[in-house]
């Protein structure tokens, strides 16, 4: 059921990003730059067990070759071997969602992240994850959730004529800002549910 999400999912994150594209990254704060002196959130989902192979090791490797100063950041697990891992390794763990399901705290996880953005406590949030590729074959992967830039991932100016082209295939009401603020946090709890 899983994996049925994912086509989904990137299409939705397509158009998110599309639609970044065409406005100015300063009608949302979460479309802007971090704060530049801000700390990076590493969201870590591992598992709650070992016995799986080298899965949580590579995973882990990957974390420490991405930040070889994994003091500097602050982390937030799902899954008790990236609570130990965060806890041996030096990174400061803000909170923790390895109890009960995690599909439930999904939406705590999104908010703590979106909030401590737009405070500025943050520069980026980033998920760090196994990616299914198959039953024997998992890959690290870094996404960057937030800022949620554009599809060139750097700001980048429409001309008047790209601006209507671009305009003309959207119909947005009532207003960019106030679908920008209710579809960006709900994208950043739908691409972590993912």
């Amino acid at each position: 059921k899983a994996n049925a999400f994912a086509p989904y999912a990137e299409r939705i994150e397509e158009a998110v990003r599309d639609l970044a594209s065409g406005v100015d990254s300063n009608l949302h704060q979460l479309l802007s730059r971090g704060n530049p002196n801000g700390k990076d959130l590493i969201l870590l989902i591992s598992t709650n067990r070992g016995l799986c192979g080298g899965l949580n090791s590579n995973l882990f490797r990957a974390i420490k070759r991405w930040y070889p100063n994994l003091s500097k950041h602050e982390g937030i697990t799902i899954g008790k071997k990236g609570q130990n891992f965060v806890r041996v390794n030096g990174l400061q763990l803000v909170a923790d969602f390895s109890e009960g399901s995690p599909v439930e705290t999904v939406s705590a996880l999104a908010r703590y992240a979106v909030d401590g953005f737009l405070e500025g406590k943050y520069k980026r949030v980033v998920v760090v994850y196994n990616k299914f590729i198959n039953s024997f074959f998992q890959k690290p992967t870094k996404l960057e959730l937030l800022p949620i830039f554009q599809t060139s991932g750097e700001d980048r100016v429409l001309s008047d004529a790209e601006a209507a082209s671009f305009w003309n295939d959207f119909l947005i009401e009532p207003n960019p800002l106030i679908v920008l603020n209710a579809l960006l946090p709900e994208y950043v709890e739908n691409i972590i549910r993912s």
